[in-house]
């Protein structure tokens, strides 16, 4: 009998249907039960492992380039600094 992905295991068909099922559901879905927990606990640790990787990565870019609501104050907060030079220059069109 095949199973899962590239398993199987022989079993004599040769006795009652109860004592079959039983050997089959023994020899068969307990192993890919057991397998599939194993390739879920190693996907949970990938995704981990990444998650990691990705706030690590979010800090570095962070420092590399600060997020667009903290530029637009940093703009603020320079432009009036900046208003008041245009401001004390003679405007176009001014008589002296």
């Amino acid at each position: 009998m095949q199973y899962g992905y590239n398993q199987s295991k022989l079993f004599n068909i040769n006795c009652q249907i109860a004592p079959l099922l039983d050997a089959i559901h023994d020899g068969c879905y307990k192993d890919m039960h057991k397998f599939m927990k194993k390739r879920e606990e190693f996907f949970n640790k990938e995704i981990a492992a990444l998650k990691k990787k990705e706030q690590t990565l979010l800090k570095k870019l962070e420092k590399l380039d600060p997020p667009k609501d903290q530029q637009k104050e940093e703009q603020k907060t320079a432009a009036p600094a900046k208003g008041s030079k245009r401001d004390s220059s003679p405007k176009k069109g001014a008589k002296e």
